[in-house]
């Protein structure tokens, strides 16, 4: 089972098991107990690496081999509460054995392990760790012990169906990342802490592109609403490209204190060194935050900052009118914090440091003296770089149109790239999806920062100012294109107007005799010169060129193709390699959109990854393995699935798996008397529906069937009656015969009962109330 099978599965019942539990609740029990398990199989890998088992982990006593544990991992689990024991015990698993777990598990944690996972206050809660809602949430579970044992025994169940050692491809945090975007779609407006991975992975490229050739030892990024870490980890990714991956620096503040742990498990299972995370669950605003540990009144400068704010939040400016902040640009409306928040990630940023925030479309032209005065002061001290501006209902937790904007310091230049990316996407259900291709053209845009007719524009700072310093995106650039008003001329004659074959410039320009050939041309109108229309483009020598020379191209992509996907692991390396040569390969090629065909590519990557990452792990003999693929059917009266066929694609990669029964199949006679030898061996199935063997209906009492001539009658042959002949089933591949029923005769009207009498019909000539009274009257009564 593929990753994404498997996250699947695991989602699908998940939301069966959570019954009435709001899943922005639920997710903090699966996730949770994700991470547990994730600890307990890292400390039974650890031990193996070392030589041992996970039995010796039965008679540890002493101290020494407590602290060998908390010095490499930075905790300690004793054997009878890991996640593996757990499954042993039954009945016995409930409530009282998790929470007992989890208060030991703090207790052995390392000093730098508990700065991250484990918050001691006791003037409020002793249980300020990781594990907030195993170990004193659970009560939501269940209205009783009873109920709570079992819904904690089956999620333990759902947990464990994930692979116990991290493969390369890294299962366990492909599902959690999974999980946590199906229970933000589910949650709606508790989705605030999601943000799609499209717009995470365009962020994190514009960061790493400006960040690659730093010098310093550590690379330090920060998110001041950090969320679940999906923008940290996507920047840690990019960043890892072009430098040490241990030597990256992760800063993180987080309101919500169960969303602040998920951005700790996130991070933790993606294999950070924990003196690297340096997470803080407080408010942004209220107090200013990373603080200079060489300059304990001083604030702390990154690389880069990043971050995705909650939306026109509420805010107390009184308090921080003395704020160093927000001293040189001005105070956010208490109303509407954005700019707040922005202004914040731009003071903590180095002087070369770079600022990707995402914020609603608002800012850029909401009146107001406040967000006026912030915007002059932006422009004026050339901070903002560029602005991107994204389609509408691109989240799960609102549906208003969302903008990316690039800032910095000390800059010299002064113009703004505005990119109008508002049609850039594709509708998934009731949301908006940004595709690889999209990301790429709009990540090639801010990186070339030239114009491009209807989607970048490069505007200089004088027009700015002469706008009012308003920064609307469409008073610059816009990407809907006008429609031509309709010819009614050309329309009515068939003739086509001269502006629209205009429309067609590049093909002109790329075959200059063409246009002679197809048209003759009467004023401002042209006609066909001829009906063959793909016979005269095909006959043309530079169409002939064109395609010659494209052919010549897609065969060489296809050679190097095979063998890259082949002979490399299926990772982010080979992905950008391959892409790269794409980009080289066709970008040049006229009358072909390069993005197209990277999009096709992402495409087809996205479908067989599994399958290459499979035939790279587990070796091509894969190939010719045949996987059952059963066919479940639930029992109407029981409710339950049971194995009713199997599936004529049961084996993907056999074209003779379909004849294959199990011995344990049971069959009718029919079936098995002709499936036994098969005079031709069925073809694979190309299509992905599960078409299962079924067996003729029983003929109807009123219908004439026929039999197959090797069943038995009681008639000579001439004495059948004649019907049409017999098919055979496509399904099968056999020669099983499909009886076909004769056509049924017409049934003869049913004769009226004595004592009834038609309804008289109302004559035409009477009037509207003569009618009605006329139809209400019975039969035989009295007038």
């Amino acid at each position: 089972m593929t990753k994404q099978e498997l996250a699947a599965k695991i989602w699908a019942t998940a939301n069966v098991l959570r019954k009435n539990i709001k899943a922005s609740e639920y997710k903090d029990y699966i996730l949770g107990f994700m991470f547990y398990k994730y600890l307990s199989d890292r400390e039974i890998e650890f031990i193996e690496d070392e030589g041992g088992t996970k039995e010796d982990l039965q008679g540890m006593t002493a101290t020494d081999d407590f602290n060998y544990f908390r010095d490499n991992l930075g905790y300690f689990i004793a054997y009878d509460d890991l996640f593996s024991a757990w499954q042993t015990l039954g009945q016995k698993l409930g409530a009282q054995t998790v929470t007992a777990a989890i208060e030991r598990f703090y207790q052995s944690l390392s000093e730098k392990s508990a700065r991250v996972f484990y918050v001691y206050n006791q003037d409020v809660d002793r249980h300020s760790g990781v594990f907030n809602a195993l170990d004193a949430g659970l009560s939501k579970l269940g209205e009783n012990i009873g109920s709570r044992d079992k819904a904690i025994r089956d999620i333990i169940g759902l947990v464990a169906q994930i692979p116990t050692r991290s493969q390369s491809y890294d299962v366990l945090g492909y599902i959690y990342e999974y999980l946590i975007q199906q229970f933000s779609s589910e949650a709606k407006k508790d989705g605030a802490f999601y943000t799609p991975h499209e717009l995470t992975s365009l962020m994190a490229r514009i960061i790493a592109e400006r960040l690659k050739d730093r010098c310093s030892k550590y690379i330090q990024v920060y998110d001041p609403c950090v969320g679940t870490a999906g923008l940290l980890l996507n920047i840690g990714k990019e960043i890892g490209k072009y430098h040490d991956k241990h030597y990256i620096k992760y800063y993180g503040q987080e309101l919500i204190t169960e969303t602040s742990n998920l951005a700790k498990m996130n991070l933790f299972m993606k294999k950070i060194p924990v003196e690297n995370l340096i997470l803080r669950n407080a408010d942004t605003l209220d107090e200013d935050w990373p603080i200079d540990p060489e300059n304990a009144c001083g604030p702390l400068s990154v690389d880069a900052v990043t971050a995705n704010p909650p939306y026109s939040a509420h805010w107390d400016p009184e308090l921080h009118t003395s704020d160093e902040r927000f001293r040189q640009y001005g105070l956010a409306p208490s109303t509407k914090a954005d700019l707040a928040f922005l202004l914040h990630c731009l003071y903590h940023i180095k002087p070369d440091g770079i600022v990707a925030i995402v914020l609603p479309h608002g800012v850029l032209s909401r009146s107001g003296a406040a967000e006026e005065e912030i915007r002059k002061n932006l422009i004026e001290n050339n901070n903002i770089e560029t602005i991107i501006g994204l389609p509408s209902n691109l989240f799960f937790s609102t549906g208003i149109p969302v903008i990316v904007m690039i800032l910095s310091k000390n800059r010299a230049a002064s113009d703004v790239l505005f990119i109008d990316a508002s049609q850039s996407f594709q509708k998934d259900k009731t949301q908006n999806v940004l595709q690889a291709s999209d990301v790429q053209r709009i990540y090639d845009a801010v990186i070339a920062r030239r114009d491009i007719p209807h989607f970048a524009r490069l505007v200089s700072k004088e027009q700015i100012v002469a706008e009012g310093y308003n920064l609307n995106i469409p008073r610059y650039i816009s990407a809907t294109q006008e429609e031509a008003p309709y010819d009614l001329y050309a329309l009515m004659t068939g003739e086509i107007a001269k502006d629209e074959l205009e429309s067609f410039a590049d093909c002109w320009q790329q075959f200059p005799q063409l246009r002679s050939k197809l048209f003759t041309a009467d004023g401002s109108y042209s006609r066909f010169r001829t009906e063959d229309i793909a016979g005269v483009v095909h006959a043309d020598e530079d169409v002939a060129a064109l395609q010659s020379d494209f052919q010549t191209q897609c065969q060489g992509f296809h050679t190097y193709l095979t063998h890259t996907l082949i002979d490399s692991p299926a990772d982010e390396r080979t992905h950008d390699t391959i892409a790269d040569t794409l980009f080289q390969t066709f970008r040049q090629s006229p009358l072909v959109d390069v993005y197209d065909i990277y999009q096709a590519f992402s495409d087809r990557w996205t479908a067989i990854e599994a399958d290459l990452t499979r035939i790279h792990e587990e070796g091509r003999e894969i190939c010719r393995q045949i996987e059952p693929d059963i066919v479940l059917k639930k029992n109407a009266k029981t409710k339950s699935a049971s194995k009713k066929s199997w599936s004529a694609c049961a084996a993907k990669s056999s074209p003779w798996a379909s004849s294959r029964r199990p011995t344990s199949q049971k069959t009718s006679p029919r079936s098995r008397s002709c499936c036994a030898k098969p005079t031709k061996p069925p073809q694979p199935f190309r299509t992905s529906l599960r078409i299962s063997p079924r067996m003729p209906k029983k003929p109807s009492s009123r219908t004439t069937t026929t039999r197959s001539t090797s069943s038995r009658s009681s008639r000579p042959p001439s004495s059948r009656p004649s019907t049409s002949p017999p098919t055979t089933s496509p399904h099968s591949g056999s020669c099983c015969t499909r009886l076909t029923p004769r056509k049924p005769t017409r049934k003869k009207p049913r004769p009226p009962l004595p004592n009834s009498r038609k309804r008289p019909k109302p004559r035409r000539n009477l009037s509207p109330m003569q009618r009605s009274t006329t139809c209400s009257k019975r039969p035989g009564s009295p007038p």
